[in-house]
């Protein structure tokens, strides 16, 4: 009995840990049980500083962009336009 139930597919599924993938493909064309998907260790920690990050040098290049443009009057709000 033990036996069949390691090549039963439930068995092999049952067994896998749970864990919370997106994935939706689990068995390959041949009918093998694909690998598990490797986790990525710190990936929200890694995501959020890429964009604080990237905010910050946005920031930083428009507020001298800014400074450049008004320095050299190639823009200048008038102050005419009511």
């Amino acid at each position: 009995m033990a036996f069949r139930n390691v090549f039963n597919n439930n068995y092999a599924v049952e067994r896998a840990p749970r864990l919370n993938s997106v994935r939706t493909v689990v068995y390959s064309e041949s009918g093998a049980i694909m690998k598990r998907p490797e986790r990525v260790p710190f990936g929200l920690f890694k995501v959020l500083t890429v964009v604080v990050v990237s905010v910050t040098i946005g920031g930083f290049i428009s507020k001298h962009m800014a400074q450049l443009l008004e320095e050299n009057e190639w823009f200048v709000p008038d102050e005419d336009d009511d």
